[in-house]
């Protein structure tokens, strides 16, 4: 394990106080999957859609524990921050196809998936409470046919065909709203 650096964390940092300057983003992302979810969670564009399509399966053991962490406190507190991140976020610290900081098996799946979702969404590097990412992402599904508009983001994921992602997302059934 590295020491703590404006480079490197150990595994208690990937959550960051709302206090924390941005030039530290990059030491606060590490192993998001080991800690209590209390503070922000940091999500790249598509694993916007992921959170919310997610029904407990994953790549590894380890990947489905840090995914249900991460996801079940953005389901419970609409409210919780989020800090939209062009790299690896919370949920890709324990994936297994991640090899370094940044660096996926997948690249340039995942780098493509992030800029739909960026582009459509409009997202830029910054904080957000959740239920302002649910409600622009519902926006644009009521923009038009919501399942096509889905499958034009992500309808060639591996996950889409064998999960509910589409299923969850367009029925709103993982969401909960500030009004709730």
């Amino acid at each position: 394990m590295q020491s703590k650096s404006k480079s490197s964390c150990d595994s208690n940092s990937n959550f960051k106080s709302m206090n924390s300057s941005d030039s530290n983003r990059n030491a606060d992302r590490k192993n998001a999957a080991f800690r209590g979810i209390d503070q922000m969670i940091f999500l790249r564009p598509h694993h916007l859609l992921c959170t919310q399509g997610y029904s407990g399966k994953g790549y590894s053991d380890e990947f489905t524990v840090g995914m249900d962490r991460v996801t079940e406190a953005l389901r419970e507190d609409a409210d919780i921050m989020v800090d939209i991140t062009f790299s690896s976020d919370s949920i890709c610290e324990a994936c297994p196809k991640r090899y370094e900081e940044g660096k996926c098996l997948d690249d340039d799946k995942v780098l493509f998936y992030d800029a739909r979702v960026r582009e459509i969404l409009g997202l830029e590097e910054k904080h957000y409470l959740y239920h302002e990412l649910i409600d622009l992402l519902d926006t644009y599904l009521m923009s038009g046919n919501g399942d096509e508009l889905l499958r034009a983001i992500c309808g060639d994921c591996a996950w889409y065909p064998v999960s509910a992602c589409s299923r969850n997302i367009l029925s709103k059934k993982y969401v909960k709203t500030s009004e709730e």
